[in-house]
């Protein structure tokens, strides 16, 4: 059963392809072979990205919450800088950072709850159930036992004496 897309995940994912996209037009149109190149290398890792992202790539998150909180502190820095145009990257990060640790978004991700293990089926203790002494050997049994778990014994109403 697959969990469905949450839409925080679509936008993110949809940013990154424009950062993709926006990054190869600058390698593109970049005036240095050394800066296209690293251009042209960030391009392709936010079309990866996207890729893990909108497939619910556990590394995909993990890489997204990284440059997430990379961003912050560069915002952080660029707040001592130019004020206002810092504090709008610490909000939009602080969001990213947020919305990647909700309950649903982890589960798409298959990093939320687990579920717990199947559990052994468990059986009655002598303590929930009445037993019956063997009349033969004395053994104490069950009470839904038809012979004697020691010696084979029937178990009759007559002969039993029931412990309870």
């Amino acid at each position: 059963m697959s969990v469905a897309r949450p839409d925080g995940v679509k936008v993110l994912t949809l940013l990154f392809i424009i950062g993709g996209i926006l990054f190869l037009v600058s390698a593109a149109f970049g005036g240095y072979f050394f800066e296209a190149t690293i251009l042209g290398l960030i391009a392709i890792i936010s079309f990866g990205i996207a890729y893990g992202l909108w497939h619910g790539r556990r590394w995909a998150r993990t890489a997204t919450m990284i440059l997430a909180i990379v961003g912050l502190v560069v915002s952080l820095m660029f707040t001592l800088i130019l004020w206002p145009l810092g504090i709008v990257g610490i909000i939009i990060e602080t969001t990213v950072i947020y919305y990647l640790t909700r309950p649903h978004v982890k589960n798409f991700f298959g990093k939320g709850a687990v579920a717990a293990p199947a559990l052994r089926p468990t059986f009655p203790s002598p303590d929930e159930y009445g037993t019956i002494r063997c009349s033969n050997c004395g053994h104490v049994n069950p009470d839904n036992f038809n012979y004697c778990g020691k010696c084979g014994t029937p178990l009759t109403e007559e002969e039993e004496t029931k412990i309870y």
